[in-house]
């Protein structure tokens, strides 16, 4: 095809419809008539055809590279492509005349000579994405639309802008400093290929979706998950799609940091941790662009972020795929996991410094932990058992349970007077291992002629029973046996061993110098009755004190005071015994010797042992 002796310059940003508008009215044509004389048809350089752009590229003498790379080429339900960048059709302003005044003016005084074909149409005035130029910083005129989106109507740029060059040269317009958004500024990088300046993470993604996305994430941002792009205007989508590109242009991290402060604003209360809770249109979105490839690396991050941030099973899902494995727990989770209420794990995680100053102010839901750090607790706290559990476990009563408690033989793993729990806990391990240590030793298999419960023999020897408990454990019996009708923790031991044992532990120890009311009635023979009665009366001082073998308060009377009473009175039984009886009933005849203390009928009597010797 032979090169036309009238020609234009081929500019670095024009469009080839504006390169062939002008190209047409330097030869004296429309473009559309222009097209149909050279043997091809203008729709077709408007719609970006391979073989339409080589014909106008050899008619014109440009580079058909450079008008490839300019053009607006059509994919089949998919918009266009531009520069190797995709642009969806509503994006796309071809139905639109738009112009930079000023670049309209540097146009004309290039070319002073052919000023009504000097001005040139820029690829990024048929963008909706910008709204100002990006080399002069003003906004955008928009010259005329054509009708029923018929794009030839625009396209023939030329004869669109001739009726208003006059007036934009004269600077009868109203021009508007704008600067450029950081959107407009990364776009124009990266259509122009300037690869140093924009973002390696936000140019993996197409550039439709990554305008999309900004959008999205600017939007988010700033009016929360539940926006709707839809029900803002072009103002406030352009100023949310800034925002959602300085974002992103910061990168992995910056996005990262944009969905932490996401989900810690939308977090105010319990409830399901789903993405949608959380991110809303952003969350959508994305899952209905499930096939675009490319935005996985933001829904990824979204996932990381979840897992790490949120107290979320192994099995919870973010875009339908499992997070693979809980990175941290909560102090509800962590209840719910153990089988019991929030406010008792909340004590419990506080007692071992989980609860920190931090998490005072946050509810249960939020207050999280790493899960290094609770999943050893967590195991402990599934196996604990309260107090009377335990005893149950031990077959042990509660006066004995508690004694083995303070001699520190059974350790609480969580003690009410640690932080105020209401009752004691105790690990099953730890129970276990208790009754392996009993087990262990054990020396007979039965029971033999002699031997008694451990706890009967603590108590024919006046010693404390968890005393005895741990000279047991500790291996410092050589009888032991089973017991065959006790608990678990029942034993046999020969008590005159225990007694030995006990006097070479402490060979200068005093026994405890008090009796009980029983050890009273075992040694004197009187009833309980009679020495409560003494007791009551005065007669015995006494005192209220706590038993070292049972461990529970009594009425006890030092070993003295009974002496020093015994030594005054007499029963007239232990008087026939000293006496004899023959004797003593001589004395009673005379009626020389009266009772000194009786308390009723048929109640023994004490004699003072003095009116005996003067008898």
């Amino acid at each position: 095809m032979t090169m036309l002796s009238l020609t234009v310059p081929l500019h670095p940003d024009e469009t080839p419809t504006s390169f062939c508008s002008r190209l047409a009215f330097r030869n004296g044509c429309d473009a559309h008539g222009f097209c149909l004389d050279m043997g091809f048809k203008f729709l077709a350089v408007a719609t970006g055809e391979e073989k339409a752009l080589a014909e106008l590229a050899a008619v014109s003498g440009a580079d058909p590279h450079a008008l490839r790379r300019n053009s607006f080429t059509s994919r089949e339900g998919h918009g266009f492509q531009l520069r190797g960048q995709m642009v969806n059709v509503a994006s796309s302003l071809r139905t639109h005349v738009r112009v930079c005044p000023d670049c309209i003016s540097e146009d004309v005084a290039a070319q002073i000579d052919q000023r009504r074909s000097a001005p040139f149409q820029r690829i990024y005035w048929q963008l909706s994405w910008f709204r100002s130029c990006p080399v002069h910083g003003v906004a955008l005129l928009t010259l005329g639309r054509a009708k029923k989106t018929n794009m030839i109507e625009c396209a023939d740029f030329v004869r669109a802008v001739a009726p208003h060059v006059g007036r934009i040269v004269a600077g009868d317009i109203d021009r508007v400093v704008r600067a450029p958004s950081s959107m407009e500024v990364y776009l124009y990088r990266r259509l122009n290929g300037d690869g140093a300046s924009t973002s390696p993470w936000l140019d993996s993604i197409p550039m439709h979706k990554a305008v999309r996305l900004c959008e999205i994430v600017g939007a988010v941002s700033r009016f929360g998950p539940k926006v709707a792009t839809r029900d803002l205007d072009d103002e406030v989508v352009a100023d949310v799609a800034s925002i959602g590109c300085d974002i992103m242009l910061g990168g992995e991290e910056s996005f990262r940091d944009f969905v932490r402060k996401t989900m810690a604003a939308s977090w105010k209360n319990s409830g399901e941790l789903g993405g949608k809770r959380f991110f809303g249109l952003l969350y959508d979105w994305l899952r209905a662009e499930k096939d675009e490839a490319s935005l996985n690396l933001v829904r990824d991050a979204i996932r990381e972020e979840v897992a790490e941030s949120l107290p979320v099973s192994e099995l919870h899902t973010v875009f339908d795929t499992p997070i693979g494995r809980r990175r941290c727990w909560s102090v509800t989770t962590v209840a719910t996991a153990c089988y019991m209420k929030s406010s008792r794990m909340r004590q419990y995680l506080s007692a071992r410094g989980l609860i920190t100053a931090e998490h005072e102010t946050l509810s249960n839901d939020r207050t999280t932990f790493p899960v290094e750090k609770v999943a050893p607790f967590i195991e402990q706290l599934r196996s604990m058992v309260s107090q009377n559990d335990a005893m149950a476990y031990l077959g042990m009563p509660r006066s004995r349970f508690l004694a083995l408690m303070r001699e520190g033989l059974v350790v609480p793993f969580f003690s009410r007077l640690e932080a105020g729990f209401f009752c004691n806990g105790f690990l099953q391990a730890d129970l276990d291992n208790f009754l392996k240590r009993l087990s262990m030793q054990v020396t007979m298999p039965a029971v033999e002629d002699g031997m008694v419960e451990i706890f009967d023999a603590a108590k024919r020897c006046r010693a404390p029973y968890a005393h005895v408990m741990r000279i047991l454990l500790e291996g410092g019996f050589s009888r032991v046996a089973p017991w065959p009708s006790g608990s678990k923790c029942s034993l046999a031991v020969d008590p005159t061993e225990v007694r030995q044992v006990l006097a070479r532990e402490a060979p200068g120890t005093e026994p405890w110098p008090y009796l009980t009311v029983e050890q009273i009635r075992e040694q004197t023979k009187w009833g309980n009755g009679i020495t409560w009665a003494l007791i009551s009366n005065g007669l015995l001082p006494h005192a209220v004190l706590t038993n070292p073998v049972t461990t529970r308060k009594c009425a006890v009377v030092h070993r003295d005071d009974l002496e020093r009473f015994s030594r005054t009175y007499v029963t007239f039984g232990q008087a026939a015994k000293e006496l004899g009886t023959t004797y003593l009933r001589q004395i009673l005849r005379r009626g020389v010797v009266k009772p000194a203390i009786k308390f009723g009928v048929g109640e023994v009597a004490f004699y003072l042992r003095a009116d005996f010797q003067r008898a």
